[in-house]
C-alpha cells in the first residue's frame, strides 16, 4: 500500500498562520469517518440511519505562553473561519478553513486544549505547514 506506519503525537498545528507546538504527549482524536451510521430496528429489517457528523479534531494539546494563550483565544472568539492546519508524525498534513474551541488552560505546565473544527472537512496533504 505504501502508508507510513508511522505514530505518535502531532508535529506541529497551525491556526491562523500561526505555528503551535503541540505538547509530546497528546493522542489527538481525529475523526475516521465522515458519517455516523447506525441501525434502527423496525417490524422488519433493520433501517440503517446515517448522520453526517463534523471532523473535528478534539484533545489537541498545545503549550503556549501567556502571548500565544491570548492570541489562540483571539482566533477562537472570531466570528470569521481562520487556516487550520495540523502534521502529523508520519508526514501527512491536514489543511481546513473553520474555527477553534477551547477546552482548558492548565497554568502549571502551559497546556492549552483546544479542539479544531473545520467547516467543511480537512484537505490531506504531505507538503510542510510553513
Amino acid at each position: 500500500m505504501g502508508a507510513k506506519n508511522i505514530s505518535g503525537t502531532l508535529r506541529s498545528v497551525t491556526i491562523g498562520g500561526v505555528l503551535f507546538q503541540p505538547a509530546g504527549d497528546v493522542n489527538a482524536n481525529m475523526p475516521t469517518s465522515a458519517w455516523e451510521i447506525e441501525n434502527v430496528p423496525t417490524s422488519g429489517t433493520n433501517m440503517r440511519k446515517m448522520t453526517r457528523r463534523s471532523q473535528t479534531i478534539e484533545g489537541v494539546v498545545l503549550i503556549v505562553n501567556a502571548d500565544e494563550h491570548q492570541v489562540v483565544k483571539a482566533f477562537a472568539e472570531s466570528l470569521d473561519d481562520v487556516t487550520l492546519a495540523v502534521a502529523t508524525q508520519a508526514g501527512d498534513v491536514y489543511r481546513a478553513g473553520g474555527t477553534v474551541h477551547l477546552e482548558s488552560y492548565e497554568s502549571e505546565e502551559l497546556r492549552l486544549t483546544v479542539h479544531l473544527l473545520p467547516r467543511a472537512g480537512w484537505d490531506k496533504s504531505t507538503a510542510e505547514i510553513s
